[in-house]
């Protein structure tokens, strides 16, 4: 199946939302599972709106918390998907109270769920590393990270800590031109993308897990570190709170341009770490997602 999504051409209103109003009829579902609010959900919409199959959305970041805010058109888009939507699923209260802000006084069916953390098994000696995995983009500030390592390599306590970097993206080469020019390329590795494996044998072989984008839901990749037992070093938005006791578990950062990799040298690592895991545990693996997702959806086709 293909087609197009976009909103450019103004015979995909008729193209696109006749495409899924026969694909619709051929599979006949018994429910419609949407995932991100966007002209995707629209345009879905439009094509169930004959028969009326129940539909849910999936809220994934900044589909709730940017695009509204990019103007008008955005904003009446959004509003409309939530508002014709049988179920909304957020993976957080915050997220959660975001989507109601949107549509004040609408009664929206909203359920909590992620997609959770796969239960690996990687059983390595932690080292005294500091993972970070994000794209190599803007949003996620990886600059930002390594003149905090800069920083932090310079006192006591830093010396004799690794940064490892993950992923890839269009900032990967002047990332690395970063640490030749900082003096850390003894220190800093550079793992390109990894698959998930290895990925997960990084978390589970490193102390501490540091993720700082300027906007971001519930970031799976910091539940896998968790899991894994690592201490999280994460920005000050809203979604991290629910699952991290700043100072405690993990480190709340809320000025990217400070020395705040230091901040780890107060937490007790081992006691983080096992606390981390045991949290992920209790409410965040994909066995306790799936749960959820298979009850909203059995839910759904009851009362329809």
């Amino acid at each position: 199946f293909k087609t197009s999504f976009s909103f450019r051409r103004i015979i995909n209103f008729y193209k696109t939302t006749s495409f899924i109003r026969k694909i619709i009829e051929e599979v006949q579902p018994e429910i419609i599972h949407v995932h991100q609010i966007n002209t995707v959900a629209f345009f879905a919409i439009l094509g169930n709106l004959r028969h009326r199959i129940p539909l849910v959305l999936n809220s994934w970041g900044s589909d709730i918390l940017l695009n509204p805010k990019k103007g008008l058109i955005w904003k009446l888009l959004v509003r409309y998907c939530l508002k014709h939507a049988d179920a909304i699923t957020a993976d957080s209260i915050y997220m959660a109270d975001t989507i109601r802000k949107l549509l004040p006084g609408k009664d929206l069916h909203i359920r909590i769920c992620n997609w959770g953390v796969d239960e690996i098994d990687a059983d390595f000696k932690k080292e005294k590393i500091i993972y970070s995995n994000r794209h190599h983009k803007s949003l996620y500030r990886i600059s930002n990270i390594i003149k905090a390592f800069r920083k932090f390599k310079d006192t006591p306590s830093g010396n004799d800590w690794k940064l490892v970097v993950a992923g890839s993206g269009p900032e990967s080469n002047s990332l690395k031109l970063q640490v030749q020019e900082l003096g850390l390329e003894p220190f800093v590795q550079f793992v390109g993308y990894l698959d998930k494996h290895k990925n997960h044998e990084f978390y589970a072989r490193s102390m501490v897990y540091v993720s700082i984008p300027e906007s971001d839901a519930v970031s799976i990749s910091i539940l896998e570190s968790m899991y894994h037992g690592c201490i999280p070093v994460v920005s000050d938005i809203p979604t991290r709170r629910e699952w991290i006791i700043d100072g405690v578990t993990g480190v709340i950062v809320d000025d990217v341009s400070s020395n705040f990799l230091d901040l780890i040298s107060a937490i007790d690592l081992n006691f983080a770490g096992e606390v981390n895991h045991r949290v992920v545990l209790k409410k965040g693996t994909a066995s306790i997602a799936a749960k959820k997702y298979s009850d909203l959806h059995r839910d759904l086709i009851a009362k329809d």
